[in-house]
């Protein structure tokens, strides 16, 4: 019975041996996997990865080859809301091997790189799989291949010679049937450096220090600014300088390929490839090495050449690693709110949402909440209205007037319309600004940077810009629908002096008109937009607008040598001698209303009114306040009786001057004003934001002052009821 049962196990052994040996297939040197496999260094599957080693001079495939899948779909399903299911998150995936007709489709990450599974008499070089060939060391026949950097190394030469003649070697090479051979860079010489890990290295004669063995110095091409160029001494692995004209050794090098598609890597949660997922990589003789990095990064601006990518939609970038969505933790939980958040695609550090908001309740983007709508409580069915509300924010709501018409607040309701000057029209400043970075507009005098610009744009202080293009006898002009001034919008490309600008405009005949002139500084700024930079104007009408204009205004009487220019990359007034050459942009039309002041007392103070912009200004002025500062006290003011008063913008503050029968006008001295100066870090050592508009009490010259400055003065501003 016991000899029965052995045999029994012995029969029962041999077929279950010959029933697993099905699971694995033998195949030829030559034979081709259907798919590509993809291996990583943490694999952890049952199957052997195919043989990537490129340091066996025979490069043979391996014999086993792992079943591939079956082509099914095997992907979960994540559903749309996963950011990054469709895009590229390995240097394997999707697998740039298969395209290689020499290659057995399997790819292997190396590093940040790949290595593809060449077939039998290839060997991978980097990009391709390319003809075998030895393994450079001391021993191997040249050409060889180093498949560390898939670079090919010629025999080094019999003779020793200067460093021009080293450079001709290497152009007119022929080895190994190859003939685009050329002199390494200091860069791809040091790559053929191994067992020493510092500049230099200890002297040694056994060749230890040269994947050759050589001992001897070798020529660079890197050549230095003092007849001398560079080379490496491998009895000790260092690099030192040697004379063109002495005579050393060279080794010359080449590569089969040297550009490759490579995978864009380094994708984060949240996030999607701006634009490129895939680039093409050089390799770099002078660094050795493929470029650009297939390594991604952070950027807003798309590039199809550069791994790049941005957060998904409904996300921001938190300015170090992160996508984060703006909704978690929940901000929606405020009075008048549904606790419902709704992401919305942001600019960079921008975290910005909305909350859906209960009945009788408005989003307010200034304050980032929802706010009491009293348009419910209000009519808008007053004479001269068209009936429509229009809630601003929790204390203020306007109505839409008729054409011709303007909303004055509640008690005035919709007013006759005056012909708006500068001061009446808007900067173009749309956003709010603390002393270095864009910040939510505050809403309550109570807050540090309130009261700017932006926020009183948005309440309907000033008129937003609007112009109309007209073509006039096949020419093109831009009319101002505030002003009622039209500019040329082809103008010349030369540049002229103020004498000649004049001049250009005063003969200048343009779109059927003839009654052109140079343009005041005030004129210009009423076109000015410093929602913009460089320029600083509305590219949608004012076409090619350089950098700086004359102005007909001049320093001084009309027979000065200097005159001010308007400078069109930020949107400021400067002056310059009239022999300078500027841009010229000439207008027609009725000049801007001039201001006329009048005088009251009140309470004992005193108010100056303008009668051309409606405005109201306080009398007194006050120093030694930064912006900030500045801001606040109009805020808090309360003089004559009234505190609704508020620093002006820069418009409004540029209408005052030049005025000289604005009362007691003060002399040689710069006013803030509400607005925030954007200066590009490319070219100003300056904070971006860290400074604000001032003009110049006596010239009206439009500069800007950084806004921690304690020696700007102020005067605060208010609007006529």
């Amino acid at each position: 019975m016991k000899k029965f049962m052995a045999i029994f196990a012995l029969f029962s052994a041999l077929i279950f041996v010959i029933s697993c040996g099905g699971g694995s297939k033998s195949v030829n040197h030559g034979d081709e996997p259907d798919t590509g496999e993809t291996v990583t260094d943490g694999d952890t599957t049952d199957s052997e990865p195919a043989d990537n080693d490129l340091s066996d001079s025979g490069h043979e495939n391996p014999d086993t080859i792992p079943e591939q899948p079956d082509g099914g779909d095997t992907a979960p399903d994540n559903g749309d809301t996963e950011p990054n299911n469709d895009y590229p998150q390995t240097p394997c995936d999707p697998n740039p091997c298969i395209s290689d007709a020499n290659s057995t489709g399997a790819c292997t990450i190396k590093n940040d790189s790949y290595v593809c599974g060449c077939k039998s008499g290839y060997i991978f070089d980097g990009t391709l799989c390319i003809k075998s060939l030895p393994e450079c060391s001391p021993e191997s026949a040249t050409p060889c291949i180093d498949s560390a950097t898939g670079l090919i190394w010629s025999a080094k030469s019999e003779n020793k010679m200067p460093w021009n003649d080293a450079v001709n070697y290497c152009q007119n090479l022929t080895e190994g049937d190859f003939n685009d051979w050329r002199l390494p860079s200091i860069a791809v010489l040091k790559t053929l450096v191994q067992n020493c890990f510092s500049a230099k290295c200890a002297d040694d004669y056994t060749g230890k220090y040269s994947k050759f063995g050589d001992t001897v110095y070798l020529w660079s091409s890197s050549e230095n600014e003092d007849s001398t160029a560079q080379s490496i001494y491998f009895s000790n692995a260092g690099t030192q300088p040697v004379s063109i004209d002495d005579n050393i050794n060279v080794r010359c090098v080449r590569r089969e390929t040297e550009s490759r598609q490579s995978n864009c890597t380094g994708l984060i949660e949240n996030s999607v490839w701006n634009t490129a997922s895939q680039i093409t990589q050089i390799w770099d003789w002078g660094t050795a090495g493929w470029t650009p990095s297939p390594q991604g990064s952070y950027n807003e601006e798309g590039s199809s050449s550069v791994c790049r990518f941005k957060c998904d939609s409904n996300f921001f970038w938190d300015g170090t690693s992160k996508c984060l969505n703006p909704c978690e933790p929940n901000p929606c939980n405020n009075i008048g709110e549904t606790g419902i958040c709704v992401g919305k695609s942001a600019n960079e550090y921008t975290k910005e949402y909305t909350c859906e908001c209960e009945e009788n309740y408005f989003w307010h983007s200034d304050s980032n909440k929802c706010a009491k709508n009293l348009c419910q409580e209000n009519s808008c069915d007053i004479p001269n209205s068209t009936g429509i509300c229009n809630p601003v924010d929790e204390t203020q709501y306007a109505c839409e007037c008729k054409e011709n018409y303007y909303w004055w607040g509640p008690e005035k309701g919709c007013i006759d319309k005056r012909r708006l000057t500068l001061g009446n029209i808007c900067t173009g400043q749309n956003r709010c600004y603390n002393d270095s970075y864009e910040i939510t507009c505050p809403s309550s005098s109570s807050d540090d940077f309130f009261g700017q610009d932006a926020y009183y744009a948005k309440l309907g202080k000033c008129t937003s810009q609007s112009f109309t293009v007209q073509t006039i006898s096949s020419q093109n002009v831009v009319y101002d629908n505030n002003t009622g001034l039209m500019w040329q919008q082809t103008i010349p490309t030369s540049t002229y002096t103020w004498e000649d600008s004049v001049s250009y405009c005063d003969g200048l005949t343009y779109a059927g008109y003839s009654d052109w002139r140079l343009p005041t500084t005030l004129e210009f700024l009423t076109i000015v937009d410093n929602s913009r930079y460089n320029p600083a104007i509305d590219t949608t009408y004012f076409l090619d607008t350089p950098h700086g204009f004359w102005s007909s205004s001049t320093i001084g009487d009309k027979d000065s040598d200097s005159a001010y220019t308007v400078d069109f990359v930020v949107g400021g007034i400067t002056g310059y001698a009239k022999l300078n050459r500027r841009s010229v942009r000439c207008v027609r039309g009725l000049t801007l209303p001039a201001s006329s002041f009048n005088s009251l007392t009140i309470n004992g103070d005193v108010i100056v009114a303008d009668t051309a912009t409606g405005l109201v200004w306080q009398k007194s002025y006050v120093s030694g306040k930064k912006w900030t500062e500045a801001l606040s006290y109009c805020e808090n003011l309360t003089y004559a009786g009234y505190s609704d008063w508020r620093l002006p913008d820069k418009n409004e503050l540029a209408s005052l001057v030049p005025a000289s029968d604005f009362p007691d006008m003060p002399l040689k001295l710069f006013f803030w004003s509400s607005s925030t100066c954007f200066i590009n870090n490319t070219y100003d050592t300056y904070d971006p934001y860290g400074s604000a508009w001032t003009v110049h009490s006596s010239s009206g010259a439009v500069h800007h002052d950084g806004k921690t400055s304690i020696y700007v003065y102020l005067r605060c501003v208010r609007n006529a009821e």
